[in-house]
């Protein structure tokens, strides 16, 4: 609904104009009067109306110095001017200052109506078209940012080449931008961790939302802390880029400190609740070199997911207690959770032997090292073959993972939880022992050995003397040698048994070996221990 001020110093036509005319059928909600042009300033500036009707000749302010001042004020609505023949050259001295239209006096109401509704359309329609621009401007501003971002990332793609600088040069300026042409850039990405796994089960603009905060956090914490131009958009890798003004032909070091860096991770995770890695590209250049500034910086932010600051030059070999996956699975049948997770701790030098420089690849060694821990186990008798029954899903375990810290964590759990099952089917550690000391005691007069023993339960040797040392508080050997020796003493109660009879019925082969063992256990050699205990006649 429009507004309408009606300006005359007589009453009469002035209640005549506001109360006797339809102004609701010209769709006017509000109308205000004033009889001189003072007041009618104050009821502009209080209520800008659309509409001003104003008579020429009036006490103290004129009708025509009321045009002006309104003039002078910018005032946006119409104007029309009511006068006189004899002041049709005031009329036409107001038209100067933006009057829209004049009527002379007496009015015809009919001419009046078909005035103030023609001035009436005519601000209808330069509101819709007002409105038209500022929704058409509003478009033009949401879509910039999208614009922008197809732009950098055409160029991160496709570099501009010489030839064609000229035509990207104008596509930068019109997206304001036009400083990357012109100067040295420096550039450096910012991805959030484990991303496919928080996003794991969530709606499907959780992703959107996450990367829409980190861009909020990053606008607004580089706005602070970088004092030349910068820009931030996503890359199609869900990588945040910043690409930063380094002024001049020559770069100015130090435009991204490394502490601003170094410390987006920690800014992030305080205003967010999310981990991210930070990758700087080492050089700075012109943008014909930005595809080749954000490879290195993408290379950074991997590595430094894979745990490196810098790749190897070369695999190196590792020897911990994850090397050998049939160890790994006695250490996940026969060790405590302890031990599990002190071995798990050495998971980052194992990757680091593979030499790895990109989580992908991170991801795919530790699948196929686990399968082989997991096929080693089977081997043995393991009969929780989830894994094997459905593969993808045991590799989407690790795929969602793109830090060592994250997959580290990932492989504890697995190696846990298997442990578990391991424990369910095999027994524990002492159930081990167990099933070793009667094989013992079945055989002990065998030429059996360590490895023996271990075959016969499915344990590696190393972990068998561990279990034994940890279970019965001798060493597998002395657990063997005083074994043999108790039948010994028993045996040689027997007088017609020979005491080399006796030494090779309980595994010895050499008599003098058996003799010295005898006399470390008993304090004296097998003829004295007869002569002093011995039985004769049996």
């Amino acid at each position: 609904m429009f507004r309408v001020l009606v300006v005359d110093d007589e009453r009469e036509i002035r209640n005549g104009l506001v109360s006797q005319l339809p102004w609701n059928d010209l769709g006017v909600g509000e109308i205000y009067s004033a009889d001189d042009g003072d007041t009618a300033l104050e009821i502009v500036e209080r209520h800008k109306p659309d509409l001003v009707v104003t008579d020429i000749r009036m006490p103290r302010m004129s009708g025509l110095e009321l045009v002006k001042r309104l003039d002078q004020n910018r005032f946006e609505g119409k104007v029309i001017v009511i006068s006189g023949h004899e002041e049709f050259h005031f009329a036409r001295q107001a038209m100067k200052y933006g009057v829209s239209d004049y009527l002379l006096k007496p009015l015809n109401l009919d001419e009046f109506m078909k005035t103030i509704s023609a001035s009436l359309a005519e601000l209808e329609e330069r509101k819709n078209l007002q409105s038209d621009m500022i929704e058409l401007h509003e478009h033009l501003y949401m879509a910039l940012p999208k614009i922008r971002e197809e732009l950098l990332q055409n160029l991160l793609e496709r570099p501009p080449e010489e030839r064609l600088l000229e035509h990207w040069t104008s596509k930068l300026r019109k997206t304001g931008l036009e400083w990357m042409a012109e100067n040295q850039l420096r550039l450096m990405v910012i991805g959030i961790d484990d991303l496919k796994a928080m996003i794991d089960g969530k709606p499907s603009n959780e992703k959107e939302l996450l990367l829409f905060t980190v861009g909020n956090i990053l606008e607004y914490y580089l706005n602070d802390h970088l004092w030349t131009a910068f820009v931030v958009f996503r890359s199609r890798h869900d990588l945040w880029t910043v690409v930063v003004d380094c002024g001049g032909p020559a770069p100015r070091h130090g435009v991204i400190p490394d502490a601003v860096a170094a410390s987006i991770p920690e800014i992030v995770l305080r205003d967010a609740k999310l981990k991210a890695s930070v990758g700087l590209a080492v050089t700075s250049g012109p943008v014909t070199r930005i595809a080749e500034m954000y490879r290195e910086a993408s290379d950074a932010l991997m590595l430094r997911r894979v745990g490196k600051g810098a790749p190897a030059s070369k695999e190196s070999t590792y020897y911990g207690p994850l090397a050998d996956p049939q160890e790994v699975v006695d250490l996940l049948t026969c060790g405590s959770e302890s031990d599990i997770r002190e071995a798990a701790a050495d998971f980052p030098k194992l990757i680091s032997s593979w030499n790895v420089k990109h989580p992908k690849h991170m991801q795919q060694r530790t699948f196929q090292w686990m399968l082989s821990v997991f096929r080693a186990a089977k081997k043995d008798g393991w009969k929780d073959l989830w894994w094997e029954q459905d593969p993808i899903l045991f590799w989407e375990d690790f795929e969602r993972f793109d830090t060592l810290e994250s997959l580290q964590r990932q492989v504890t759990q697995h190696l846990l939880e298997a442990s578990t099952s391991m424990r369910e089917q095999f027994g524990s550690g002492n159930q081990i022992v167990l099933e070793a000391e009667r094989y013992i005691k079945n055989h002990y007069c065998d030429n059996i050995t360590l490895q023996t023993v271990a075959d016969e339960i499915h344990v590696t040797p190393t972990w068998l003397s561990k279990l034994f040392k940890q279970e019965t508080g001798v060493t597998f050997l002395e657990y063997l040698t005083e074994v043999r020796l108790r039948e010994a003493a028993d045996l040689l109660q027997n007088v017609h048994l020979k005491v080399y009879q006796v030494c090779q019925m309980i595994g010895y082969q050499d008599p003098a070996y058996f003799s010295k063992l005898f006399r470390k256990q008993y304090g004296c050699n097998p003829q004295e221990f007869r002569s002093g205990r011995g039985k004769i006649g049996e």
